[in-house]
């Protein structure tokens, strides 16, 4: 019994003292991207910030591009990932289920914050003009969504269909995922889909890129303006260091503006208001009216 008492004791003894070697000092930390239609792109701008990030704070941080958005919410939820950039609706799951905290989001140089639009198009082919005619030919229609986290690629849409009284599981002939906003607009744009989710700046995007052209689409819906995605931290990181790497955002585009500016041009290419952009504080109260949103879907659970 003795003996066990000193082993114990020993043990707890040097963990203290591991404890108190390191003082709780956070050695290195991972930034993840939601994925998207250009990975080259993507992955670029995640491994520049993740450098610029390592310079500010003094700390290694390593990067990782996901393969989805529930990809991201999981690796923050495991502590694999403490810097992310979530879009809207996903950064709302992250923060009910992974402690995400958003730091800050692209914004204007004059004020205010920069927004976008989902949108569901057809294709001139399909026979639809407007949502009328996707409600009196919902049963024979195929729609596809982006994917099951994104904001205007299935949360808004959904809601919106839900509201004309469309449920997307039941009222259309198939319904699919097209994991992000540029597969689904060429599903639509080669007639292999009749309805697709996305959001504005990919269809700018790949139309400022060459990649479609904007004659074969139908517009058939357009959402009210949406917060663009914030760039998030794992709750649980000391308040000193968050508030260093909020810092280092709104900082980028004057420390690092190459950096910055890839990010940008890649992001909103084809946008007129992109050379305004700059990173600005967020709260998380932003994104309240969007969880009313997200409350109408019973089967997200967003309390």
């Amino acid at each position: 019994m003795i003996k066990k008492i000193i082993l114990v004791t020993a043990s707890v003894l040097l963990f203290l003292c591991s404890c108190s070697n390191s003082g709780g000092k956070i050695k290195e930390l991972t930034f993840a991207a939601i994925p998207s239609e250009d990975m080259v792109q993507t992955t670029k701008y995640t491994e520049n910030f993740s450098k610029y990030l390592e310079k500010e704070l003094g700390i290694k941080v390593k990067y990782f591009i996901a393969t989805d958005y529930t990809a991201v919410i999981e690796a923050m939820r495991t502590n694999k990932c403490q810097i992310c950039i979530f879009g809207p609706f996903s950064y709302i799951l992250a923060s009910e289920k992974a402690g995400a905290e958003a730091l800050v989001a692209i914004g204007f140089k004059g004020g205010g914050y920069f927004s976008y639009n989902s949108l569901l198009l057809s294709y001139p082919g399909s026979g639809l003009h407007n949502m009328d005619d996707v409600k009196r030919n919902a049963s024979r229609l195929r729609l596809t969504f982006t994917d099951p986290a994104s904001t205007s690629g299935h949360l808004v849409p959904r809601s919106y269909l839900t509201s004309i009284g469309l449920d997307p599981d039941k009222s259309f002939a198939s319904v699919a995922f097209a994991s992000n906003h540029g597969a689904s607009l060429l599903s639509v744009y080669s007639g292999n889909t009749d309805v697709g989710a996305a959001n504005t700046q990919s269809y700018t995007r790949l139309i400022a890129r060459g990649k479609v052209d904007s004659s074969k689409f139908i517009i058939l819906w357009k959402s009210p303006p949406l917060l663009w995605d914030p760039f998030c931290v794992k709750s649980t990181l000391p308040a000193e260091l968050k508030e260093k790497i909020r810092g280092a955002f709104i900082n980028m585009p004057v420390k690092d503006s190459a950096s910055f500016n890839q990010y940008i041009k890649y992001t909103f290419e084809g946008d007129k208001m992109r050379d305004s952009l700059i990173f600005r504080e967020i709260s998380d109260s932003s994104f309240n009216s969007l969880r009313v949103i997200a409350r109408t879907i019973k089967s997200l659970n967003i309390k």
